[in-house]
């Protein structure tokens, strides 16, 4: 006798049905952080590629007042050619700390870099 036999036999339907698997709180417990995980890097470049966005407006900004002071040093006292060359120094520096976090954010090879940070911003903030 087959098994469909015995089920018609038995008046059940011959169609398996599937039982759910009872769920591994591990497994829950990492898809979880994987979406935390996930949901950060996400943020996190969203909110880094907004502040490069001011860092470049302000970067040309402080350039081309540089600029202006040395081609015109007569119209800029030195006091305010410093402050121009102070300026731009600080975005400079600025921009390449924001293009060296969007470098880990973005490069597949950083991934346990990344991870270390996901974790320094869970323990800090408490997320």
């Amino acid at each position: 006798m087959t098994f469909k036999e015995a089920c018609r036999q038995l008046g059940l339907s011959s169609r398996l049905r599937i039982v759910p698997r009872a769920v591994d709180p591990h497994q829950q417990a990492m898809q979880a952080a994987r979406a935390a995980f996930s949901a950060w890097q996400d943020e996190q470049a969203a909110h880094l590629h907004s502040q490069r966005r001011i860092l470049d407006e302000a970067r040309r900004v402080a350039e081309l007042m540089y600029r202006i002071s040395r081609k015109f040093p007569h119209l800029f006292s030195p006091d305010e050619q410093a402050i121009w060359i102070r300026k731009l120094a600080a975005v400079y520096d600025r921009l390449t700390a924001c293009n060296i976090d969007l470098d880990i954010l973005v490069d597949t090879e950083e991934l346990h870099e990344r991870f270390a940070l996901w974790r320094e911003d869970e323990v800090r903030y408490g997320k």
